[in-house]
Parts: C-alpha cells; sequence; structure tokens
C-alpha cells in the first residue's frame, strides 16, 4: 500500500507543477437514453465506431475513418483517413459531416488534439522505407493550416538516450488536458534490439519532463491530468504480454492495474479514462482473436465488467 500513497502524493503535487489545480471531473450527465456512463470511440474492423459505454451498443459508425480522438468539446473528431488507407488525417463534425483533410504527409499513428482544440498532433516517418525514423508534429485545426511544426527530434544516428542503437523513433503521442505537455512513446531501435520509454514532453520545447524505466506506450491521461495509463509489455522491446500501467504524471510513481500474464482479466491493451476520472476500459485477451472491452475502477482487483467483443483498439471515452 506505501508505494501506491506514494504515488498518488507525487501525482498531486504535480497538478501544480504541470500548470494546474488538481480537481474531480463531474460525472457524465446521461443522455435521452438513461446512460451515464458516456460512450466510447473504437475501431471495428477498420471502421471508425461510436459504443455505448454502459452496454456496448453501436451508436454510430464513421465508414471513411478508421482511428480517432473527440476534441475537448467534443463536437469534432479528428481521423484518419480510410478511403484509401494512404495516411491522411483529417477533422470532421461528431456527426460525421464536413469532413476537411489536414495538409500533412503521410501519417504513421493516431492524431489527438491540444486542450485547447486549435491544433492537432501526429506521427510521421521520413519515408516509407525508414518506418523507425520517426517524429511527432503538430499543425493547426483550422484554416489557414501553415505548416506542420516538429516537436520531437528523432534521428538516423541517436546519442543520449538512445546512443548506440542506429535509430531512435517517437509515436503514440497524446497530449495533457492541460498545459503543453505530451505523452509519448519514444523507442530506440537497430536490427537485433529494441527498447522503448514511457515519456512526458514538453510541447513547446521538446523537452523530456519525465521518463518512466518500463516499457510503455498508447497512453491515455485522466481528466485532471495527474495519472496517465499505460499499455505496459512485459518484455522492454515493447513485445511479450500486455497489460495495463498506471503512472503519475512526472513518471516517478507507478503501479500495474493489470497483471502482464495469460489471465482472463489481466492482460489489456489500449486504456482510456472514463469522462470523471474514476474507471478505465481496456481490451483484454489480446493477443487472441476474441476481443472485449472491460471497464474498471482505476484500482488493481476492483470488479471489471465485460461489455462488448470484437472491437480494437480503443481511441477515446467521453
Amino acid at each position: 500500500m506505501a508505494p501506491r500513497l506514494a504515488a498518488l502524493a507525487a501525482g498531486a503535487a504535480l497538478a501544480v507543477s504541470l500548470g494546474g489545480t488538481a480537481h474531480a471531473s463531474p460525472a457524465p450527465a446521461a443522455d435521452a437514453q438513461g446512460n451515464q456512463a458516456g460512450q466510447l470511440l473504437v475501431s471495428k474492423k477498420g471502421i471508425l465506431t461510436v459504443l455505448r459505454a454502459d452496454t456496448g451498443a453501436v451508436v454510430r459508425t464513421y465508414p471513411k475513418a478508421y482511428d480517432g480522438h473527440w476534441s475537448p468539446d467534443g463536437k469534432r473528431i479528428v481521423f484518419s483517413d480510410a478511403t484509401n488507407y494512404d495516411g491522411r488525417i483529417g477533422v470532421m463534425n461528431a456527426d460525421g459531416s464536413g469532413a476537411t483533410m489536414l495538409p500533412v504527409p503521410r501519417v504513421e499513428s493516431t492524431p489527438d488534439w491540444s486542450p485547447d482544440g486549435k491544433w492537432v498532433t501526429y506521427r510521421a516517418c521520413v519515408n516509407e522505407w525508414s518506418p523507425w525514423v520517426c517524429d511527432i508534429y503538430r499543425i493547426k485545426a483550422t484554416a489557414p493550416f501553415g505548416k506542420p511544426i516538429k516537436i520531437t527530434n528523432a534521428t538516423g544516428d541517436p546519442s543520449g538516450l538512445c546512443a548506440g542503437y542506429e535509430a531512435d523513433y517517437y509515436g503514440d503521442a497524446q497530449w495533457a488536458p492541460r498545459g503543453p505537455f505530451l505523452a509519448v512513446m519514444h523507442g530506440c531501435y537497430d536490427s537485433w534490439r529494441e527498447r522503448r520509454y514511457p515519456e512526458v514532453i514538453n510541447v513547446e520545447t521538446g523537452k523530456v519532463v519525465g521518463r518512466g524505466q518500463f516499457a510503455g506506450q498508447e497512453p491515455s491521461w485522466s481528466p485532471d491530468g495527474n495519472w496517465i495509463a499505460w499499455t505496459e509489455t512485459s518484455q522492454l522491446d515493447g513485445f511479450g504480454t500486455p497489460c495495463v500501467r498506471i503512472s503519475t504524471a512526472d513518471m516517478k510513481g507507478s503501479y500495474r492495474l493489470t497483471g502482464c500474464n495469460t489471465g482472463d482479466y489481466q492482460t489489456g491493451r489500449w486504456p482510456v479514462w472514463s469522462p470523471d476520472g474514476s474507471r478505465v476500459a481496456w481490451l483484454r485477451g489480446f493477443p487472441t482473436t476474441k476481443m472485449a472491452i472491460l471497464t474498471s475502477s482505476a484500482k488493481p482487483g476492483s470488479p471489471r465488467t465485460l461489455i462488448a467483443r470484437g472491437y480494437m483498439p480503443i481511441y477515446d471515452w467521453r
């Protein structure tokens, strides 16, 4: 219990250092169907889909999009184009209308929004033949878009953290709910080994604010910005059995929400926080083909509820 209490204290202190005050997010209001759990943005067979978070019932599908995130106000979605899967990203209204493609090169991972909804972040690689030299960029979400701005600085001849490797790369960027901070996966790679680090970086400077020593990827910020849920893998190279780890925003404290073993409820990928910050959803059973979405209190050993099958990954919850 003591390590977890220390992690809680670290998270509360970080709320001030990252430019905000810790607070409890309000519970989501019930919709017309009495759904108070909110909605999940997921993918099924490459199609972006909205589900009820309480029952798993399909609310809406977007046939021309295959991944995405809701804007902070919930009125828009940034998405990847599923028309021909050429790596383009765009912005559309939440009802699927008014889609506008952003003037960016081929994108290699899920785009995300800045807290004010003015910017979109994404990952792009040097070219399709250099998949391990990839950086995080941002571009304005509305016209005039201007030129993309590079946030990170991956290289084919890395020093520092990745010294001795052939290249480093970044991915899985998600913007914090307040302040200029991104949670990212920073990888070191060469032809016979790989290492992945979970990091928090400053969007304006590219400086690392915190780094974990577990193999973390696919981050999701809690609504108050104090916590990050990660997919952790049992091997430091990003392979092995996946599970869910919760860290403080400064990466100084963490605990496992699920175990990295093959138990039915113990594996997990693509965690996302509920709108009120009290629960986490993730996929269990990976890498088997029978995927399931689970919801849980963000505490180890808490009750878990199976709500849907056949969806992967999970992108967002609102």
